[in-house]
């Protein structure tokens, strides 16, 4: 069984609860009341620790996966390998400052204190800038030290943030959520379970945006819209009906590429169109 941990902080948003569920990580991610949780479609079991002691028992074996905000990696002094990255979690990790705070340029941050939860991370941003000046104040939970007045700005992700009483004033790098491994894991462990569990990952990434179309028409017509699905899809699958006269094409596409070229389907008498989603995609 696989031992994973997530980071405390991490808000559960529904693509990344739907990728993990869909990968057979099925829990009830917004159940506080347990601190171990068990996956009922993969062997795993959760837990959810505060980003010091996931790292620590992750360094020493206690856990064999964890999931955290990959800027939580920049600000590490070890590096741990990285399996896989969560791309629908992509957002913007910033400097937020009140509403009312008139702000120019990054200068305005001279003599301000800045609270973080990774200040190795932020003295770099602003060494990179040239700034002095500023009070790095290390806080696990930055915009409630603004709110009681310990700092005067904060670094945060986007989607923790108040949005009426705060606004991003610099951006200091693009993050995700990342899946990464235990130094200690045991190769059998690996291959077994991790290697599973990264490929239906990948399945329901792949198919992320992705839609089954089936197109039906004339038989007559077969050639020249077979002409024009090969471009968006190769592996297309063509059947006849029982009396030759009609048929039905099936392709894979993006949901925009069908929208793009519906008008010409219709043009080519396609009579009826049915779209699917697709769950997973395995290549």
């Amino acid at each position: 069984m696989l031992r994973i941990a997530i980071s405390q902080d991490i808000q559960i948003l529904k693509d990344f609860e739907n990728q993990l569920v869909n990968s057979g990580i099925d829990i009830d991610f917004h159940d506080n009341s347990k601190q171990l949780l068990f996956s009922r479609d993969f062997p795993a079991e959760i837990r959810y620790l505060n980003k010091n002691h996931l790292f620590f028992s992750l360094t020493n074996g206690m856990q064999d996966l964890a999931i955290v905000h990959e800027h939580f990696l920049t600000d590490q002094r070890k590096e741990y390998e990285r399996i896989y990255s969560f791309d629908s979690t992509k957002t913007n990790l910033s400097v937020f400052v009140p509403s009312n705070m008139r702000y120019k340029d990054v200068f305005s941050f001279s003599n301000k204190r800045i609270a973080t939860n990774v200040p190795d991370l932020v003295r770099a941003y602003f060494k990179e800038k040239r700034l002095r000046g500023i009070n790095i104040i290390a806080d696990d939970n930055p915009q409630s030290a603004v709110d009681v007045g310990i700092a005067d700005c904060f670094v945060e992700l986007l989607y923790n943030v108040d949005s009426k009483r705060y606004q991003p004033a610099e951006t200091v790098l693009e993050s995700s959520l990342a899946l990464i491994v235990s130094p200690k894991i045991s190769p059998e462990k690996r291959h077994v379970f991790v290697d599973e569990l990264v490929l239906r990952l990948d399945a329901v990434q792949s198919a992320r945006h992705q839609i089954k179309v089936e197109i039906f028409c004339d038989s007559k017509n077969k050639s020249r819209l077979i002409s024009e699905l090969v471009k968006i899809d190769e592996n297309i699958l063509v059947i006849t009906t029982y009396n030759q006269k009609k048929i039905v094409i099936q392709a894979t596409m993006d949901e925009k590429q069908l929208w793009d070229i519906k008008h010409y389907l219709k043009e080519l008498q396609a009579e009826k169109i049915i779209a699917y989603d697709i769950l997973k995609k395995i290549v």
